[in-house]
């Protein structure tokens, strides 16, 4: 097992980075707001791979988005859901996922947002997670601070037992037949309080970084997942690792530290048998 952080401090222009995120907060608001009126409305759907679907509101938060970039510099690279990748000449990448929740927003379950993580030089430096329902936003750089809406988060809490954590788990479309990922979920769900798998990684990692859930683990969960937990988990204190196998590089452990250490170890010993 690879277990490894994922996510390392490096040296990057934390003051442009601070200036990036912060110029697109109001458009992922906006973008927000969109899907918050549009909730429970007539959609136009279209089947993607592997079960999954998108929307023309997942189209036209993008859109927003994506609009708002450019006017901020039109020469940074997107990563986008449903776009894809645009731009190749940057240091600076963004990558979007524009609504993030897309099965809960279509049969009505209101656990859905937006996450929107800048790199530079591939490496998650900063990002903006946006509960669209609940009109919340978290953002920050990897140097920190991080907000919750207009409040600064404290450090992630001291050890408590993992038996005290709620966990949030997150999976790919295709993992839904592997057995390796259901031991893996069953050892974390009767270590922990409550295992919740809400399909919104999104709302998951934000109530990580606000102290409601003591972590996630991620079994082979879309690029965009995780993106923006590997830049401001750390910012708090927090963890993020690999707990790789054969050279994947998608299933994580992100947390506090004292559950995290304690789920990478729970994870090796399923792993070993």
């Amino acid at each position: 097992m690879n277990n490894t952080t994922a996510t390392n401090h490096l040296l990057y222009p934390e003051a442009e980075a601070q200036k990036y995120i912060e110029s697109l907060l109001a458009t992922v608001r906006q973008a927000g707001a969109l899907a918050r009126t549009r909730f429970k409305s007539d959609l136009d759907l279209t089947d993607k791979a592997h079960g999954d679907i998108v929307t023309d509101v997942d189209l036209a938060c993008e859109k927003i988005i994506l609009d708002g970039i450019a006017a901020i510099d039109p020469t940074h690279n997107i990563h986008s859901e449903e776009v894809g990748r645009t731009g190749e000449s940057s240091d600076w990448c963004w990558i979007v996922d524009p609504l993030d929740g897309t099965h809960n927003y279509v049969t009505g379950i209101p656990l859905y947002g937006i996450i929107v993580t800048l790199c530079f030089e591939d490496e998650p430096v900063a990002a903006i997670l946006h509960d669209a329902h609940q009109d919340e936003i978290v953002y920050g750089t990897q140097a920190g601070p991080i907000h919750f809406d207009d409040v600064e988060l404290p450090p992630l809490r001291p050890y408590r037992p993992l038996s005290s954590a709620t966990i949030g788990w997150t999976q790919g479309y295709a993992v839904r037949d592997d057995p390796t990922a259901r031991r893996v979920r069953d050892r974390v769900e009767s270590r922990a309080k409550r295992l919740m798998a809400t399909w919104s990684p999104v709302i998951e990692t934000i109530k990580v970084l606000n102290g409601k859930f003591g972590g996630i683990v991620s079994y082979d969960g879309e690029f965009t997942d995780l993106s923006a937990a590997r830049a401001l988990v750390p910012a708090l204190g927090g963890t993020v690792a690999r707990f790789s196998r054969e050279g994947e590089d998608r299933r994580f452990v992100v947390g506090a530290a004292c559950y995290a250490e304690t789920l990478l170890t729970e994870i090796a010993d399923v792993l070993a048998d």
